[in-house]
This record gives C-alpha cells, structure tokens and sequence, in this order.
C-alpha cells in the first residue's frame, strides 16, 4: 500500500497520495473488523444458526458502515480527491483478497 501511495505521489502529487493512502486505510480498517468478527464467532462455536446468522448480519452491517463513514469523511470533510480515494480503497480491498487467495490458509473471507 505503501509503495503505491509513492507511486502515485511521484506520477500525481501529494493530494492525490493522500488520499490514496486514506482510502486504504479505509480498506485496512474494514479487513481489521473482519478478522474481529471472525475471532469472535470462532470464540462461540457453539452458537446455533440463529445466533451466527445474527453475529454474520451484526458484523455486515458494522463493516459497510465504517466503510461508508470514513469514505464519506474523505470525500466531504477532508474534501480529498475521489478518484484517488477510491482506487486506494479498491487496491486494499484487491490485496485483502490476494493475501487470503495465495496465503493457503483454509479461512473463509
């Protein structure tokens, strides 16, 4: 992530890095709920199909909101460039998906 946001610093500037960087810290912090979710449901195996369809449902719309948040705090309060925000967003979630495609572990996304 890093790399990129210097990538697109040198080709674009430093509005553009920013808010690059921004929205995939948005990405990073919707990858962290998920794997807080997803200790908590190991943590109650034995809950019913009520009780983990409640915990599945809880942990969406948890995550689609501070997804929504934060990019909706990039766009109009920090005023950052949407373009960049949300190619940097896109790219995290990209990597996100990567890392547990080529980790090998048998976790569910």
């Amino acid at each position: 992530m890093i790399c990129g946001c210097v990538l697109v610093w040198f080709l674009y500037g430093n509005s553009q890095a920013i808010s690059a960087l921004y929205g995939g810290l948005a990405s990073l912090v919707n990858t962290w709920l998920i794997e807080l979710h997803t200790t908590r449901q190991k943590l109650k195996l034995a809950a019913n199909a009520t009780q983990s369809l409640k915990m599945l449902i809880s942990s969406m719309i948890i995550r689609m909101s501070a997804v929504v948040i934060l990019l909706a705090i990039g766009f109009w309060l920090l005023k950052l460039p949407p373009e960049a925000l949300i190619v940097g967003f896109v790219a995290g979630q990209l990597g996100f998906l990567l890392d547990r495609g080529f980790s090998g572990t048998k976790q569910d996304i």
